[in-house]
């Protein structure tokens, strides 16, 4: 068992060597080579293929084994970037009062709203705000931004420059 161990502990380099020169040994042009040596390859010719089929295979192992952390990391970076652009499409996809009150709650301009609780009810069932546990000092609920919309708005500049427009746009209406 210990010998298998050690087999497998064996670097990339030295089993691509070992594989290469089995091949060569085995596929040689016969013309070249004399006749004991001819006799010595057809009498362990056998053992000599299942040594390139091992050493061969061990070769191999080495890159495979580096690319299944590789193409974990990058699946996880796509899942990510199509998360991202979900959520981007979700909060460009806001009306203007909506992306107000997202844009006044990221800048913490203010968190206790009393006015036109419709767009507060739908952006708390689009689960892009909630309620946090205290009560304002007038008996309104705060609210917050969950952590997946603070995160896009910090990662997409753009996207909060938008908003920033639509809170010109309402101080514009309101002024």
């Amino acid at each position: 068992m210990k010998d298998i161990a050690e087999l497998l502990k064996v670097s990339a380099r030295i089993c691509g060597a070992i594989a290469f020169a089995s091949i060569v040994f085995l596929f040689f042009p016969k013309s070249l080579l004399g006749d004991s040596i001819i006799d010595f390859r057809e009498k362990i010719g056998a053992w000599v293929f299942i040594v390139f089929c091992v050493s061969f295979s061990l070769f191999l192992s080495h890159p495979i084994s580096k690319a299944i952390p590789l193409s974990k990391n990058f699946c996880l970076k796509w899942k990510q970037y199509k998360l991202s652009k979900k959520c981007e499409k979700i909060l460009a996809e806001l009306n203007e009062v909506e992306k107000y009150v997202v844009y006044l709650l990221y800048m913490k301009y203010s968190d206790n709203y009393h006015h036109d609780m419709d767009y507060i009810e739908n952006l708390t069932m689009k689960n892009i705000i909630m309620t946090t546990s205290s009560y304002s000092h007038v008996g309104m609920f705060s609210y917050t931004l969950q952590s997946w919309v603070r995160n896009c708005l910090h990662n997409n500049k753009c996207l909060l420059i938008s908003l920033k427009v639509q809170e010109d746009t309402q101080n514009g209406l309101n002024g």
